[in-house]
């Protein structure tokens, strides 16, 4: 078998990117740093739907944080 034939390996697959775009907001949420644009760009694909779901949700939560921030930090200038 090779990577992703099945839809346990699929599944994983789609795991791992998650938690690495979670890690990634969770980072970005508690230092501030909002460079990971690249990162999030272009919109990556998932193999199931509710996997795409979630993630689509992480970039949302992503631009609302990302629009706090903004507020906060003109709050400083």
């Amino acid at each position: 078998l090779t990577a992703n034939e099945t839809d346990e390996a699929r599944l994983v697959h789609d795991a791992d990117k998650l938690d690495m775009f979670l890690q990634a907001l969770v980072y970005e949420q508690q230092t501030g740093n909002q460079q990971l644009g690249e990162f999030w760009h272009p919109p990556h694909r998932f193999y199931f739907a509710e996997t795409q779901t979630v993630y689509e949700e992480l970039r949302r939560r992503r631009t609302v944080i990302g629009n706090q921030l903004s507020v906060i930090s003109d709050r400083f200038d």
